[in-house]
């Protein structure tokens, strides 16, 4: 897996700059390990690659949702007040993820999920 083309699909996902997204390098390259990690077998072609940087990269950006939500408050500045769902926000970021994960499911082990094996006799 590519950590640039990780980063950039990150910008893509968070609408960051390139220049704003390299302090993610860390988070996405954690992501990458963590995908790389559940590889069943190497990726094939460009697309089963891209498909590995896209999971890594929506899972980074999930972690980081989750983050924000965890320890942002709500601004106010006299009468002005701002608040944001960040709760909604962190499902939306688990959802893009849950669908990257989907279109890797071929390459990626279940980690728990539902196993079926025959017993031989």
């Amino acid at each position: 897996m590519d950590l640039q083309e990780i980063l950039r699909r990150y910008a893509q996902l968070a609408g960051l700059t390139e220049e704003e997204v390299a302090v993610y390098a860390g988070l996405c390259g954690w992501a990458r390990d963590d995908i790389a990690s559940r590889l069943l077998r190497s990726p094939q072609g460009k697309r089963e690659e891209g498909v590995l940087n896209a999971a890594a990269a929506a899972l980074a950006y999930y972690r980081n949702c989750l983050s924000l939500a965890a320890r942002s408050e709500d601004m106010k500045a006299g009468d002005l007040s701002i608040t944001t769902d960040r709760q909604a926000v962190a499902a939306c970021a688990f959802s893009l993820w849950k669908e990257a994960e989907a279109q890797a499911a071929l390459l990626l082990d279940d980690r728990g999920g539902f196993a079926f094996c025959g017993v031989l006799s």
